[in-house]
This record gives C-alpha cells, structure tokens and sequence, in this order.
C-alpha cells in the first residue's frame, strides 16, 4: 500500500465518521418519532439528509463543506418548521394536511375518502390489522395526518374491562418500574 492509497482511506474514514455523527446529531435535533408515525414530510426531510450524507462519502472530490451545508440548512428549516407548526395551526394544516373521518357510526364517507385518495381495500386491511371485521362496529374511523388508522369500536362492541364489571383492583405500581442491574452494573441514580 503506498501513502497516496493511506492518505485515502484515512481521508474516507474520517468522511464516514464525520457524516455519520452529523447524521445522528440532524436526527436528534429534529426530534424523537417512532418511522410509522413520520408524516411524509419528516419522511422526505430523512431520507433527502440521509442522500446527502452519502455524497461526501461515495465522491471524495466534493469537499466537505460543501456537502455537509445542504444537510445542516435542511436540518434548520426542518426544525423551523416544527416550531412554527407549535405556535400556528393553520401552517400546521398546510404543512401537514388534516385527518380525515372515513366512517362516522358504521357508515363509510365516501366524500372523505375521495378527498384522502383513500380506497375502501386499505380501509378494510387496516381495520382487519385492529381487529375489526364490520365496519358497521365502528363509532369513528380517522385517517391520521401519518396515514394511521385510529378506530373507535360502537359502545356495544368495546371488549368488557374490569370497570365495566365493577371488579375492583388492586394498586399494582407505586410508580415507574426502574431497572435495578443494567449490563452488568447496579444502577444506583434511580
């Protein structure tokens, strides 16, 4: 191996490592969701700064600067973007859509679909997935701005629960579970 190819993969190994702990630090700051709830937005922002961590990696003639400024303005404007969203729910709506009610006591709104570019075999397939085989069980169904399905059975259709049998229960917590031996170690910070 000569010094130019040494020169090279220390170059590329600090380009990877570098990327990698932007990537993580982009991700941190435009906050914490589960991948099924991103809302297409989030989704494009992630994988738009995830494309862009690449170029720096895969072509090492673009400098570092250069490819790094795209990730950290996407970065910005997406946090911007959230903030804003937390004060104003009119940039919200814009930004995000609104949910929509695909069936209202039993009965499918056809309207509402139409309007959500939503077909009745989604519908079907999501409300099999809760557990739902009748439409006509269902009080309410709303199409999140994510696309999840949020389902609430009729009243006479709920599963009983012990309140609804007048079982009484005893207190079973007195607070949050806390690890006691993590990896090894006692975790004595509570």
């Amino acid at each position: 191996m000569n010094a130019i190819d040494e020169v090279g993969i220390w170059e590329l190994s600090f380009r990877v490592i570098l990327i990698y702990l932007l990537l993580l630090l982009s991700m941190r700051i435009m906050g914490k969701r589960e991948i099924g709830q991103l809302s297409n937005l989030d989704f494009v922002v992630a994988i738009t700064v995830a494309e862009l961590a690449t170029l720096p990696v895969t072509d090492r003639r673009l400098s570092l600067a250069n490819s790094i400024m795209p990730m950290l303005i996407i970065t910005a404007m997406q946090v911007l973007a959230s903030l804003i969203c937390l004060k104003s729910n009119r940039f919200r709506r814009f930004l995000y859509g609104k949910s929509n009610l695909l069936i209202a006591d039993g009965k499918l709104q056809m309207e509402e679909m139409r309007k959500a570019r939503y077909n009745i075999d989604d519908l079907l397939s999501q409300l099999r997935q809760k557990d739902v085989f009748d439409v006509a069980d269902v009080a309410y169904a709303v199409l999140e701005t994510s696309g999840e399905l949020t389902v609430l059975l009729k009243q006479d259709k709920m599963p009983v629960t012990r309140g609804d049998r007048q079982i009484s229960v005893q207190e079973q917590f007195k607070g949050m579970p806390l690890t006691l031996i993590d990896d090894g170690e006692v975790n004595v910070k509570g």
